[in-house]
């Protein structure tokens, strides 16, 4: 992450519209980019997951991206971090 990111276990607070397999599928549905997210699988030690939200530029362990009525400021990033062992 860059130095800008505001990455602190913040859980995504946005609702999302529409989840989209593609950047070109969400393009073509006329999303702009501003309005999507990637969601990226992060890394996370022990028993449990992690989704990153972020830019839309991501696309190295990109699960999907959504879109928002909030637009995205290109710099903030949000962790989402949750048990699998239940």
């Amino acid at each position: 992450m860059s130095e800008e990111s505001n990455e602190d276990d913040k859980v995504f607070p946005f609702e999302e519209i529409a989840r989209f397999d593609t950047l070109q599928e969400a393009r073509d549905a006329g999303v702009e980019d501003k309005h999507l997210w990637s969601v990226v699988e992060g890394e996370d030690d022990g028993p449990s997951r992690c989704w990153l939200y972020g830019p839309s530029h991501h696309y190295v362990n990109r699960i999907h991206y959504v879109q928002t009525a909030e637009a995205h400021d290109g710099k903030t990033y949000y962790e989402e971090i949750w048990d699998v062992e239940g």
